[in-house]
């Protein structure tokens, strides 16, 4: 990946590290869940097509609308 997208959310560090922090040292006996926030329905159309999956390659899509 060559490029990403900054959050704009000004606590954006703060919840980052949080995150980060129970992937790296998480309580004991605790499991550390990861939930998508978009739905499957989305509003918008994504500003590129995806390209289709075939032999050895995934599925592609943008990651902005």
């Amino acid at each position: 990946m060559e490029t990403f997208k900054l959050s704009t959310d000004p606590n954006f560090e703060a919840k980052l590290v949080d995150r980060v922090g129970l992937y790296l040292n998480p309580p004991e006996h605790a499991i550390v869940l990861c939930a998508d926030e978009k739905s499957q329905i989305q509003a918008l159309d994504r500003t590129q097509p995806g390209l289709p999956m075939k032999q050895g390659r995934c599925g592609t899509m943008t990651h902005d609308y």
